[in-house]
């Protein structure tokens, strides 16, 4: 197994123009910039002469391509903001820590009392980007193509022996057994989501699914869907006017493709880009001194690691790797390289997931350790190692 030995990933944080706020409610985190969820406004004539197409414009940058956009086939990190602004599920999670599950197409859920049965009731009104209304039949279609496609995320259906259809507004899913986890994949950002059946069927070329098609095109029924996908240089997202929730303020969201951190600050900078996300803490220290821009920070769970392989030459030595453990002086690295922007994990998992004591993962620094069990190894590499 990996080692696992450094200190969870700084919170991460977004820089933008101070005078970009005055236009609507301060926004959470990223992801929900991208949802919608951030200020609503309608296009009633009391909006304001300055309220045009170019302020209602929300510029940002990714440092890579994402994977494809198909909610069947993503399962990556760069890019989620985009399927699930445009993809929507049967539940979601709620945006606080307390991660509970609430109605999103299905306003209300039944279980039955041996586990292996979910009855969901949809939300009335709700159609897809392209006009085609949501019923059960377009859930079933999308649920079994998420199992035909049988990519990364198809294990979250894999226990589904069969769908009813009893009605439009009524989707029955039956298990072989009862799944703990269930609810808890449909609420996932990665879950199953629901696509057009009309948009499937129209840009399907033989039996693929249309996944040639979703390689460059939404097909969902959230507040943004995909205009223009251009791979290496940018994606653009269009307001879907036709979603059944509030309105989202901005109608065009553009994301640059700039693999390099300080080329996004300039842009930013420059005027160019609205807000930029993931940078080094040496920029966060600058910007946070710096007039007009404004850094906002907010926690997540995930966890740097040092890998070594145990199958292989040195590491294959357990003394050895736990040694490395104690050599890393993990309270340095939170100081100097995040700049204190982070917790120290004290257990194998990220703080606030799982921290029980059975998982802990605290070594005791002490160097001394590593340095004894080089001296024991063999070989003229160890040896000037150790000089």
């Amino acid at each position: 197994m990996p080692t696992p030995v450094l200190a969870t990933r700084a919170h991460p944080s977004r820089i933008r123009p101070r005078a970009a706020l005055t236009a609507f409610a301060t926004l959470s985190i990223a992801a929900l910039v991208l949802t919608g969820c951030g200020g609503t406004s309608s296009d009633s004539s009391s909006s304001s002469s300055s309220s045009t197409s170019a302020s209602r414009t929300l510029r940002t940058a990714f440092f890579a391509d994402s994977q494809e956009p198909d909610p069947d086939i993503f399962y990556s990190g760069e890019g989620l903001q985009i399927t699930t602004s445009a993809y929507e599920g049967l539940v979601k999670y709620t945006s606080d820590p307390t991660f509970k599950i609430l109605p999103s197409l299905a306003t209300k859920w039944t279980v039955s009392p041996d586990g292996k049965t979910y009855t969901f009731t949809l939300r009335d009104g709700v159609k897809f980007f392209d006009g085609t209304p949501l019923d059960s039949t377009a859930v079933q279609k999308s649920f079994e193509r998420r199992t035909a496609v049988n990519q990364g995320p198809a294990y979250m259906l894999a226990n589904v022996t069969s769908y009813e259809t009893p009605d439009p507004q009524t989707i029955v899913i039956n298990l072989s057994a009862p799944t703990s986890a269930f609810l808890d994949y449909l609420a996932a950002p990665y879950g199953p989501k629901v696509e057009s059946p009309t948009a499937i069927a129209q840009h399907a070329k033989g039996d693929d699914l249309g996944q040639g098609w979703l390689k460059t095109h939404t097909a969902g029924s959230g507040p943004y869907q995909v205009s223009e996908w251009t791979l290496g240089q940018q994606y653009v997202l269009e307001r879907n006017d036709k979603w059944w929730g509030p309105k989202p303020y901005y109608q065009k969201l553009i994301i640059k493709i700039m693999p390099d951190a300080s080329t996004q600050q300039l842009e930013l900078e420059g005027g160019d880009l609205d807000f930029i996300h993931d940078q080094p803490p040496t920029a966060l220290d600058r910007f946070e001194h710096k007039s007009g821009f404004r850094v906002e920070s907010f926690p997540n769970v995930l966890k740097e690691w040092l890998e070594v392989n145990p199958t292989h030459g040195v590491f294959q030595n357990p003394e050895l790797r736990q040694a490395l453990r104690q050599a890393i002086d993990k309270k340095k690295i939170l100081s100097d390289l995040f700049r204190g922007r982070g917790t120290l994990s004290k257990s194998f998992y990220p703080v606030g997931i799982l921290d029980d004591p059975r998982a802990a993962d605290d070594p005791k620094l002490d160097p001394s350790v590593l340095k004894a069990a080089v001296a024991k190894l063999p070989g003229v590499f160890w040896a000037a190692l150790r000089g």
